[in-house]
């Protein structure tokens, strides 16, 4: 049950982290196309 619960607890962190840098490449995405698009 244990073991269980850790792999469980692993899986968020992944998601999270994912979606974290999935953010921050959009981010810089669009600072780089606002950029692009005043010149």
């Amino acid at each position: 049950m244990i073991i269980y619960s850790v792999l469980i607890a692993f899986m968020l962190l992944i998601t999270i982290i994912s979606l974290a840098l999935h953010f921050r490449e959009n981010r810089k995405r669009k600072i780089i196309f606002n950029r692009t698009s005043s010149r």
